[in-house]
C-alpha cells in the first residue's frame, strides 16, 4: 500500500466515525437536551412548536408538571417534558421508545 493510499483510508476511517457520532438518536438526544432551560413561553420551544403532537400531562409529586408528545420518526417515540410552573421553564425531559424511533431527521 502507498503512503497516499494509507493516508486516503486513514482519512475515510476519521470520516466515517464523525458521521457515526452524529446519529440520528444522538441527534434527537441533543435537541431534546437544548430545550430544558427554556421558558414556556418560548416560540422555538419544541412543546410549543409542536401541539399537535401533544399526548397528555399529569402533575408529579414534585408539583411539577409532565407533558407527553409523540416526536422522532417512528410510532413507539415518547417525549417527556417537566414543566416547572412557578418557574415558567422546562426543568427536565426524558424519553421512551427505541433509539431508531427516537431520533432525528424524521
Amino acid at each position: 500500500m502507498t503512503r497516499h493510499s494509507s493516508l486516503f483510508v486513514s482519512a475515510f476511517i476519521l470520516a466515517l466515525a464523525a458521521c457515526a457520532s452524529y446519529s440520528g438518536h444522538g441527534n434527537f438526544k441533543k435537541m431534546m437536551e437544548r430545550q430544558v432551560g427554556k421558558s414556556t413561553d418560548d416560540y422555538y420551544a419544541m412543546r410549543n412548536r409542536d401541539r399537535v403532537l401533544f399526548v397528555s400531562e399529569q402533575k408529579l409529586p414534585n408539583g411539577n408538571v409532565e407533558e407527553e408528545f409523540r416526536m422522532g420518526r417512528g410510532p413507539t417515540c415518547r417525549v417527556f417534558f417537566e414543566i416547572n410552573n412557578d418557574a415558567q421553564k422546562i426543568v427536565g425531559w426524558r424519553y421512551i421508545g427505541t433509539e431508531n424511533d427516537c431520533a432525528f431527521p424524521p
